[in-house]
C-alpha cells in the first residue's frame, strides 16, 4: 500500500461479476505491456526542492497534488483518477472528462468498431463509464466502457488528425468497478 500526502493510494484488483472472465477465452484481446504503467506509485519526496523560478500563479501544494493524480494513474494502468485534488479536471497533459463527453463517445465507438474489425468480434457499445484524454499530435483516450454483452472493457485509442486512429489496447476491464464505488 502506498500513501501520498495522507491519501491511500492502494489499488484493489476487482473482479467483475458476470461474463467478463468468459470473454478472456472468447477474444484475442489487444493488451501490450507498457513499462510506464507498472502499478508502482512514485514515492513522496522527503523534502521539496527549492524552485529558483517559482510560478506566482501556481499554488504552493501543486506538485504534491500532481503526484496524487499521477500515482492514481500508475495504479490503474492510466485508466482512472478517483480523487481530484481541489476538483481540478486538468493535470499537466491529462484531462479527466465527463462520461457524457462527445469526444469520449466518439473515441469509444471508434475503439469498439476497430476491435470488431481487427478481431472479427461483434461487440456493441452500451455505455461510456470513464474518459481520460491527453493531447499529443491528436488525442489519446483512455476509456472504460460497457458493451451490450454486459461486460466492461478498457480501451486506449489514439485519434489522430483526420480519420487516423490507432487502437493501442482493448481488454476486459481490470479496474472496474472502482473501489470508490462500493
Amino acid at each position: 500500500m502506498a500513501e501520498v500526502n495522507g491519501n491511500n493510494m492502494e489499488e484493489e484488483v476487482v473482479l467483475v461479476a458476470g461474463n467478463n472472465s468468459n470473454n478472456n477465452k472468447k477474444y484475442d484481446f489487444i493488451d501490450p505491456y507498457d513499462p510506464y504503467w507498472d502499478g508502482k506509485p512514485y514515492p513522496t519526496p522527503k523534502s521539496k526542492p527549492v524552485d529558483p523560478y517559482p510560478d506566482p500563479d501556481e499554488p504552493e501544494d501543486f506538485e504534491e497534488d500532481v503526484l496524487i493524480v499521477v500515482n492514481q494513474l500508475k495504479l490503474t494502468d492510466g485508466f482512472h483518477v478517483d480523487y481530484l485534488p481541489k476538483g481540478r479536471r486538468q493535470w499537466l497533459a491529462f484531462n479527466v472528462r465527463s462520461a457524457d463527453d462527445e469526444g469520449g463517445w466518439k473515441a469509444s465507438r471508434a475503439a469498439v468498431a476497430e476491435f470488431n474489425r481487427l478481431k472479427g468480434a461483434d461487440l456493441k457499445l452500451s455505455k461510456v463509464l470513464s474518459v481520460l484524454s491527453r493531447m499529443a499530435a491528436g488525442v489519446h483516450y483512455d476509456l472504460t466502457l460497457q458493451c451490450t454483452d454486459g461486460c466492461f472493457y478498457e480501451a486506449r485509442i489514439f485519434m489522430g488528425i483526420g480519420d487516423a486512429i490507432e487502437l493501442i489496447t482493448f481488454r476486459p476491464a481490470k479496474h472496474w468497478p472502482r473501489p470508490t464505488m462500493r
